[in-house]
C-alpha cells in the first residue's frame, strides 16, 4: 500500500559516484526523470543499478537514495577497496607482495582487474604454489580483499634420465640430478653418463646465480667432459636420436671437449639477453665405434652388397687446447 509520504516530487535528480557510467547514462537507462514517483519506485531503481554494475563485474557496488528539498541523490559507490590483507606468506615479505600485486585501498573492486594484478605479480614473484582472492564488506562498510597464499618449495630437485644414440657412442645412459632455487636465484646440476660402444665416460657440472628480480644478470660456472657437435641447427636432438635409432642415418658431426667455461649474462629492458663466456678446453676427435640400427642391425661390411648401410665415419678435427671468448645476444 502507498502512502502519501511515500511520494516524492524531486525538481531535480543528481547521480553522484558514478565513473563506469556517466551520470546522464544512468539517468536515461532507468528514467530517474524529475517526476512523481515513489520511494518505492527509486528503492526498485536503485537496486536494478545495483545489479547492473554486478553484470559488469563490480560485485561492491552499492547504491542509495535520498530526498531532501525537492532534490533527489542518488550515491552511487562503484564498490572501491578500503582495505587489503595479505596472508599466508612467510618468508616473502608483506611488502614485497604489496607492492608486485598493485592493488591499493581506493581503487575500485573489479574482479577482471583483482585477478590480471594477481597474474602480474605471479609472474614477478613465481614463490607460491597458489593464491587465492576473497572480498567481504566490514561492519564499518569498508570493503575487504584478502589475498591468500600459498608459498612453493623455495629449493626444487630434478632427477632426469638420460638416453641418446649415435655412431660415436652408440648407445649412451645417465642421469642429471639438479637443484634450482627461483627465490635464492640460484641452479644447480650435475650430469654423467656412459657410452656403452665407445667405453666413454661424460660428465658436466654447472651452477648459476641471479641477481635482481628484473633485468637479471647472472653468472655461471661449467665444468665438464662431454661429446659436443656443431650440428645443433642441422636437426634436432629428438629427430637425430631417431635417425641414427630407427634409420641408421648420421647427420651430425661429433667432437670431445673437456675443460671449463665462465659465463655472465644481463636481462635488458628491451627483451634481449646479453651474454659473455669465456671457455678453456681440449678438444679430440671422435670414432666411430657403431653401425647398428633397427633397420640396419646386421652391421658387418660383407652385408652392404646386400641392402644393409654402414654409418659414414665420424670426421676428425684439429686436436688440441683451445681458449675462446663468446659473445651472445639473444631476443625474446
Amino acid at each position: 500500500m502507498v502512502t502519501e509520504k511515500d511520494i516524492i516530487s524531486p525538481s531535480t535528480v543528481i547521480v553522484n559516484g558514478c565513473e563506469f557510467f556517466t551520470k546522464e547514462e544512468i539517468i536515461d537507462f532507468f528514467n530517474l526523470k524529475p517526476v512523481k514517483m515513489t520511494s518505492q519506485d527509486v528503492a526498485i531503481k536503485c537496486k536494478l543499478i545495483s545489479d547492473l554494475y554486478v553484470s559488469k563485474e563490480y560485485e561492491m557496488a552499492t547504491v542509495k537514495f535520498s530526498f531532501n528539498e525537492d532534490v533527489l541523490n542518488i550515491e552511487i559507490d562503484e564498490g572501491h577497496i578500503g582495505k587489503v590483507e595479505i596472508i599466508g606468506n612467510k618468508r616473502i615479505k608483506t611488502k614485497n607482495i604489496a607492492d608486485a600485486l598493485d592493488i591499493r585501498p581506493g581503487m575500485t573492486y573489479k574482479k577482471s582487474d583483482i585477478n590480471n594484478a594477481i597474474n602480474v605479480m605471479r609472474s614477478k614473484l613465481p614463490y607460491f604454489r597458489r593464491v587465492t582472492w576473497t572480498s567481504e564488506k566490514a561492519v564499518n562498510g569498508f570493503n575487504i580483499v584478502r589475498i591468500n597464499l600459498e608459498e612453493g618449495n623455495f629449493v626444487e630437485h630434478t632427477l632426469k634420465p638420460i638416453a641418446e644414440f649415435d655412431r660415436v657412442h652408440g648407445l649412451s645412459l645417465g642421469v642429471r640430478p639438479g637443484l634450482e632455487s627461483r627465490y635464492w636465484g640460484t641452479n644447480a646440476y650435475f650430469a654423467v653418463r656412459y657410452g656403452f660402444s665407445s667405453k666413454i665416460w661424460n660428465y658436466q657440472f654447472s651452477a648459476e646465480k641471479s641477481l635482481f628480480q628484473n633485468n637479471k644478470t647472472t653468472f655461471g660456472l661449467d665444468i665438464h667432459k662431454l661429446t659436443d657437435t656443431n650440428d645443433h641447427e642441422l636437426i634436432s636432438d629428438n629427430e637425430h636420436f631417431w635417425a641414427e635409432f630407427l634409420l641408421g642415418e648420421a647427420y651430425r658431426d661429433f667432437y670431445q671437449r673437456e675443460g671449463y667455461e665462465l659465463n655472465i649474462s644481463q636481462k635488458t629492458p628491451i627483451l634481449a639477453q646479453l651474454g659473455l663466456k669465456y671457455r678453456d678446453d681440449e678438444y679430440q676427435s671422435l670414432k666411430k665405434t657403431e653401425d647398428w640400427s633397427i633397420l640396419n642391425r646386421s652391421y658387418d661390411e660383407k652385408y652392404k652388397d646386400i641392402g644393409y648401410k654402414i654409418k659414414r665415419n665420424n670426421p676428425t678435427i684439429l686436436e688440441g687446447r683451445m681458449k675462446s671468448v663468446i659473445a651472445e645476444c639473444a631476443f625474446d
